[in-house]
């Protein structure tokens, strides 16, 4: 199978766990909700024990804990933005992703950065411009209103942080993942070993930071059959993504980029469901942001 075919179905899937996810925060604690769906997750890796192997450097182990660590702490940041943003001002955002990973690929892993990559980059700003822009119906008087949100909010930043640390990590998942180094390990083996980590990760912080198990309790009594759809939504999509990650032929920012169509997807969807205000200027200002990310990834 293309692996394009692949990164769009994570796509989809990847929007439709958002949308589940929105709805279930409107009712649900972020920290509870991270908990609750990181033991799911765990839970139905499991389903895949057998084609898990152990054999692997110690550097492979200290990689896997740091990027449960990283990918942990992403989640939460990002599913603190989710709650407190419209779905259809948060989702074009998660677009920066690619923009992002390439600049990192960039530094350090010396990837080629040319001029049509910096317009994409540019064009992502554009678009993310414009979505904030669309709080405001005097434009020439408050042009300068959306750099001021976007310094502002802390929510924006919370969002944009998680996508900093998920870039780190899909840059160190492809290292262990590439079928040409030699050491590589399987996509299962990634799986199932980064879900046991995170969920470990988050139940020490809900003991920590928040009500423990109580906290635990109250998220599957209160939405539980929508986290576990959301986990399930989003697990398949993460299996497909880390497939994709282990294709020599596919570039990360590539795979992320085409992944990030999601955006689109999510954009539209929640937007009408969750009867979002200003739905088309955002849904414009997302084609602008996916366009750019085209020139970054081609």
């Amino acid at each position: 199978m293309q692996w394009y075919i692949l990164a769009l179905g994570s796509a989809v899937l990847n929007a439709l766990s958002t949308v589940t996810e929105k709805k279930t925060l409107f009712k649900e604690h972020a920290m509870e909700y991270a908990t609750v769906i990181s033991l799911i997750m765990f839970l139905l890796s499991l389903t895949f024990i057998n084609k898990v192997s152990l054999s692997m450097p110690i550097l492979y182990w200290f990689l896997l804990i740091i990027i449960s660590v990283i990918d942990a702490i992403a989640f939460l940041y990002i599913t603190k933005a989710v709650r407190h943003m419209e779905l259809s001002e948060s989702s074009p955002l998660f677009v920066f992703g690619p923009a992002i990973t390439a600049v990192l690929a960039y530094i350090f892993l010396g990837e080629m950065l040319t001029m049509k990559h910096v317009g994409g980059i540019v064009g992502v700003t554009i678009g993310a411009y414009v979505l904030e822009l669309k709080h405001f119906r005097n434009k020439k008087a408050e042009f300068l209103s959306p750099i001021k949100i976007i310094m502002q909010s802390k929510y924006i930043h919370y969002l944009l942080f998680g996508l900093v640390l998920y870039a780190v990590s899909a840059i160190i998942a492809r290292y262990m993942l590439n079928t040409d180094n030699p050491q590589a390990i399987s996509p299962y083996t990634l799986l199932v070993i980064t879900h046991f980590f995170v969920a470990l990760a988050f139940l020490f912080m809900i003991h920590k930071y928040h009500d423990g198990l109580d906290g635990i309790k109250h998220g599957l009594k209160s939405a539980g059959w929508l986290i576990f759809l959301a986990a399930l939504f989003l697990f398949t999509s993460r299996i497909l993504l880390t497939i994709t990650l282990a294709i020599p032929v596919a570039e990360v920012a590539l795979i992320l980029g085409v992944r990030r169509l999601s955006s689109l997807f999510s954009t539209i969807i929640g937007g009408e469901i969750f009867q979002d205000k200003n739905l088309a200027g955002k849904v414009f200002a997302c084609i602008i942001m996916i366009i750019g990310v085209l020139f970054i990834v081609t």
